[in-house]
């Protein structure tokens, strides 16, 4: 795959990027969901520039990260009392959101009772990447159990609304930037499988990952797999995997350890280092 295809961006995206833009106006209160692992890298900036809207954002995943480094996303977003720290997976917090929402959603239908208006419908955007955990939350949130979700990105191609109380939820397909301006973010997006590593590689994508783990995520990997030898190249690295586990082909290699760490298995490893003095 050559250098231009990293700028890639499914025409679905950029429909979808579109279409929730025109559903704005009709939209109370908008929520953007956030990997815990990744929390800047994996900010879509759907909602940037927009005012008049109230706008709650959700780290989702925190139960793929150590609790030092929810320390460290916690410190980095104490300017902003709207951001709200989950793990959908474990239904951890989860009753957070709902709560905000409804607490920001009494003063639209207090206003409007004054007016003779009763049983107002509070409308919700929820936006984000894909694969971030969009679907999962609304599940959780909502009751609802059949809500079309799966661990890859582009599952929910369409909008949908599912109600619930005086709530209406829009589920909104995943939305990436319409211009990576580094490739480097879109390979740590990739590992995250937040964009589709099979497009750029598993190998490429992995290599990139492991050049730049410091030497202490670098022992935690390794020993993950009972590699004794740490301080080792990326080839060597992925041939004791592969006498380790069985597996052929540095294809299939990179996609095991994808697999471990969207599991939860280097809860150490983080995409974003907001601690820039980390070793």
């Amino acid at each position: 795959m050559d250098g231009n295809s990293l700028k890639w961006y499914p025409g679905h995206i950029a429909k979808a990027r579109r279409k929730i833009r025109e559903q704005l106006s009709k939209i109370n209160i908008l929520v953007e969901v956030l990997d815990a692992r990744a929390p800047i890298s994996s900010d879509s900036g759907i909602f940037n520039k927009i005012q008049g809207k109230q706008i709650i954002y959700v780290v989702n995943k925190c139960d793929l990260i150590e609790d030092s480094y929810l320390k460290e996303i916690k410190k980095h977003f104490s300017g902003n009392k709207d951001v709200i720290f989950l793990s959908a997976k474990r239904s951890k917090n989860m009753k957070e959101i709902l709560n905000r929402i409804k607490t920001y959603s009494k003063g639209k239908t207090s206003n409007l009772s004054k007016f003779g208006f009763k049983n107002t419908i509070v409308h919700v955007m929820i936006a984000g990447m894909p694969n971030v955990g969009k679907t999962e939350i609304i599940k959780k949130i909502s009751g609802r159990k059949k809500l079309q979700v799966a661990n890859r990105p582009g599952v929910t191609r369409n909008q949908q609304w599912i109600s619930f109380e005086n709530i209406r939820i829009m589920d909104t397909p995943g939305v990436l930037y319409p211009d990576f301006e580094d490739d480097d973010v879109v390979k740590k997006l990739a590992f995250l499988n937040i964009v589709d590593p099979a497009r750029i590689g598993y190998e490429i994508v992995f290599e990139f990952i492991y050049n730049n783990l410091s030497q202490l995520e670098r022992n935690i990997i390794c020993e993950n797999y009972r590699i004794l030898e740490t301080d080792i190249e990326f080839e060597i690295f992925l041939e004791k995997i592969s006498e380790k586990t069985g597996i052929k082909g540095n294809e299939n290699i990179a996609s095991r350890v994808f697999s471990d760490y969207n599991k939860g298995c280097f809860k150490q490893i983080v995409m974003d280092r907001l601690n820039e003095d980390k070793s």
